[in-house]
């Protein structure tokens, strides 16, 4: 009787550079009525401009919705792989977080 195990194949420099990766960027205290953006390198120097993601990112700060823009970049082909919340400003009263700031980072192959 023999036996084999299975291995995951790890992330070569190949395959690494055929994903495109972007972070969607939720300010303030609500899902909704909220300032949502594209963070896609756009403000790097001499970053290349990408009318894809331009006007991706006109149209979901039209939205002013996490749930709407997440959708539309997923319809895009984009997905959600990670998230993090910066808070910004405590409530002197409560104690609590009235701002912060979310990173959706979204992937997609090329």
């Amino acid at each position: 009787m023999s036996a084999s195990a299975q291995t995951t194949p790890t992330a070569s420099p190949t395959t690494v550079a055929q994903s495109q990766y972007c972070i969607l960027v939720s300010t303030g205290s609500h899902y909704s009525d909220t300032d949502v953006r594209l963070d896609y390198g756009q403000n790097v120097k001499n970053a290349v401009v990408d009318l894809q993601m331009v006007h991706a990112d006109a149209a979901i700060s039209k939205l002013g919705n996490v749930v709407a823009a997440l959708n539309y970049m997923s319809s895009l082909g984009w997905e959600c792989i990670g998230l993090n919340t910066l808070p910004s400003r405590i409530n002197q009263a409560t104690g609590g977080y009235v701002d912060s700031q979310t990173g959706y980072l979204l992937r997609r192959a090329k």
